[in-house]
């Protein structure tokens, strides 16, 4: 509980440092101009195409729960609104852990093995996202320190595919190395991880057949492909009309700045890496004027409300169909797999 309180207090104040320092930075009237001169009518699709990425999501979702239990897309899609609404509202991350307590409710699943899924989904996501940041360096000269960093990343996720491959695949060699050193503390602790990750191993099972890991690769390209591009239409939107890659750039600089502790919602570090972005276009040639900080500081806002507002509002919804409260959610029902 403590270590969650932590993280929480680093969050907020990493944002909350941010927020200041952005806002020290930039020209109020600059801002104001910057969000007067805006037509809004591009945010329509910018919203209805975040909607559309969510249900790609819920797709790719279908196939990596489809050994544990073949599901319909809409009954995802629901629990992939609510985890998301989560990770805008409650602090500490727990989106994910929401998502796998909705979709276990509602079809009397495992939460580890569908915690295993959204966990498999995440390295799929990453490798997804390399792999376009990859295609990139074809069409984009990156700092070379960029080019490094992606590797390491790689290398990383890397490591974890193998480690989840190894423990669905060698389930009892895995339980043993880590529960046997358990044991010598409290038997009880080690027969509940026991339990846990024997289930995680269940939601792990679409990492033995090539076929579904093909298409949810594919899956996973195509999404980011699909956001990046939703995100150049904020750029028409201020009237900038920058090389296509732009987006992209944007799009990896955000990734990676909201992979770091912040508020719920990504306050403070989505709008630090828009800035960032801008600056790294700019310095690429990408647009074909000079843009302030105040400017990259106004698309952020935009941005970030067409991103946050309709994924919050429909999560909601559904988290109040589903009867679901947020004193419901809580990390140790999962931990506990219950």
């Amino acid at each position: 509980m403590k270590k969650v309180r932590w993280n929480v207090f680093i969050g907020l104040f990493i944002s909350l440092i941010l927020v200041i320092y952005i806002l020290s930075r930039v020209d109020y009237e600059e801002v104001a101009n910057a969000f007067s001169g805006a037509s809004y009518i591009w945010t329509i699709p910018t919203m209805l195409g975040g909607l559309f990425a969510m249900w790609i999501r819920a797709i790719r979702w279908r196939w990596l729960l489809k050994p544990v239990r073949l599901l319909k897309i809409h009954t995802l899609f629901s629990s992939v609104m609510i985890g998301f609404m989560a990770n805008n509202l409650l602090p500490a991350r727990i989106g994910e852990l929401v998502r796998a307590i909705s979709l276990s409710k509602k079809h009397q699943l495992s939460k580890s093995s569908v915690f295993a899924t959204v966990v498999a989904e995440r390295v799929f996501d990453s490798i997804g996202l390399l792999i376009v940041f990859w295609l990139s360096f074809f069409f984009i000269d990156y700092p070379e320190e960029l080019k490094k960093a992606g590797f390491f990343i790689f290398i990383f996720i890397c490591l974890i595919m193998v480690f989840l491959y190894l423990l669905k695949m060698k389930t009892d060699l895995g339980v043993r190395l880590i529960c046997k050193p358990l044991a010598r503390f409290s038997v009880k602790l080690s027969t509940k991880v026991e339990s846990i990750l024997r289930k995680f191993a269940i939601g792990l099972s679409v990492l033995t057949t090539p076929s579904s890991i093909i298409i949810i690769l594919l899956i996973s390209i195509f999404l980011w492909i699909f956001t990046g591009l939703t995100g150049y239409l904020i750029f028409i939107a201020f009237g900038l009309y920058p090389e296509i890659w732009a987006a992209f750039i944007l799009l990896f600089v955000s990734v990676l700045a909201v992979s770091l502790p912040s508020s719920p919602g990504y306050v403070g570090t989505f709008h630090a890496a828009c800035i960032i972005a801008f600056n790294l276009i700019s310095s690429l040639g990408m647009f074909n004027q000079e843009i302030s900080k105040s400017v990259a500081l106004s698309y952020s806002v935009v941005l970030w409300s067409c991103q946050f507002f309709p994924v919050t509002i429909i999560g909601l919804y559904y988290l109040k169909k589903e009867h679901l409260r947020f004193k419901d959610i809580k990390k140790k029902q999962v931990l506990t797999g219950q």
